[in-house]
């Protein structure tokens, strides 16, 4: 008697018009028709300008895809694949970045609304949102439906306006019900710092089942600055409609999204050092170079950050010193350009040689030979510069 396991069930007859399967007289097997069918995936879609590749839609399947733009690569990964014991049949955008969810479903801490930074800003497709400074900051929002939750994308705010800044530690709390407390998602959310327009996902595991969703910051570069939007499905109205999760057959993760893979390109960098000029008495002239100018294959530079944040060129300087230009574009993808200002060099190393000093032969030795060098002369050279070269004159000598 052959047996599928769940959630497939047998189907079709042997040739025997049974279920059975038996070993004929030249040792084959007796299948006839029986098969096992079940669940299987649904059209996964394809990326906003990309495409999918797909074979089949039944468990083991993988769906590959591709962007059609130069330079752009589906995030976080190019293939998803079928599996069973998903917690959704296929995960999507529950509302936040599409829209569906009205403007008037978020709401953050501030006392005092920023104006272009308001809680609605804060989807993944806007500008942005930026909170008030205070000893509890969150945003949350309403998703007007009970959803299961399995991703949530992160990322922070720049080049949009006058703030700037992202979440580096984060806390998720959630709830179905208005009138429940919230539960608090047992997993920290952190993000490096250094650069506000990287995009973050993390998978929710074990996925998560609300309708109210607070994110409370805890740490945060500058300013508690974010973008976020959570892909999941829609939960069953009841329990009698649910799949049990490890019966689901389903895709094991959301269709990507086609971002900006190549980092902006510097066309001006200098790759030699940029000695500062001196006037006839040796000083300096403040420093002086053409600004590093950047460009990106987005077609747009969404900021660009200098270190020291202050040099700003014509700028005085009395010391060797690197300036670090940054480039980043929309999808947080950076560039670096070092500028290094070297100070000329017009004062001659200082020699403290040693005293005259006298090498005695040994007994019945008619010669001595004898190679001047640094092991063999106590000399002693001081520069701001690095010494890279001691000549001896003579080199040798025998007497």
């Amino acid at each position: 008697m052959r047996n599928c396991r769940a959630p497939y069930s047998l189907v079709g007859k042997s040739s025997y018009d049974d279920r059975m399967v038996r070993c004929n007289v030249d040792g084959t097997w007796d299948l006839g028709d029986l098969r096992c069918e079940g669940p299987v995936c649904v059209d996964p879609g394809h990326p906003d300008d990309g495409q999918t590749f797909l074979d089949s839609v039944e468990e083991g399947a993988v769906a590959s895809f591709s962007c059609n733009r130069p330079g752009f690569k589906p995030f976080p990964a190019e293939t998803i694949s079928c599996s069973l014991g998903t917690p959704c049949v296929l995960s999507e955008d529950v509302g936040i970045s599409s829209g569906f969810i009205p403007d008037g479903a978020f709401s953050d801490n501030s006392d005092k609304v920023i104006w272009g930074y308001e809680p609605h800003k804060s989807r993944m497709s806007s500008s942005g949102w930026c909170g008030s400074k205070d000893a509890f900051i969150f945003l949350s929002v309403d998703l007007q439906r009970i959803y299961t939750l399995t991703t949530l994308r992160l990322t922070g705010v720049a080049g949009n306006g006058h703030l700037s800044g992202h979440v580096t530690k984060m806390q998720l709390f959630y709830k179905v019900q208005f009138s429940q407390n919230y539960d608090n998602y047992p997993m920290e959310f952190s993000t490096p710092s250094g650069n506000h327009r990287k995009i973050y996902q993390f998978t929710l595991n074990p996925p998560l089942r609300a309708r109210y969703i607070l994110l409370g910051i805890t740490e945060y570069e500058k300013n508690p600055c974010l973008r976020f939007d959570m892909h999941g499905c829609l939960a069953p109205l009841s329990t009698t409609h649910e799949v049990p999760a490890h019966l689901q057959v389903g895709w094991n993760a959301s269709i990507p999204q086609c971002l900006d893979a190549e980092p902006p390109t510097f066309k001006n960098c200098p790759q030699s050092p940029i000695i500062v000029q001196t006037d006839e008495n040796g000083q300096l002239f403040p420093a002086n170079y053409v600004i590093p100018e950047a460009t990106d294959n987005s077609g747009r530079i969404t900021y660009m950050l200098t270190k020291p944040e202050d040099f700003h060129p014509p700028y005085p300087v009395s010391q060797d010193t690197d300036i670090i230009y940054q480039a980043f574009d929309d999808a947080g993808n950076m560039a670096e350009c070092p500028v290094r200002l070297r100070i000329p060099d017009t004062v001659p190393p200082i020699l403290k040689c040693p005293d005259s000093y006298a090498i005695w032969a040994q007994e019945n030795q008619t010669e001595l030979h004898m190679h001047f060098n640094e092991s063999s002369v106590r000399l002693v050279v001081q520069d701001q510069s690095p010494i890279t070269q001691i000549s001896y004159d003579p080199p040798e000598s025998s007497n």
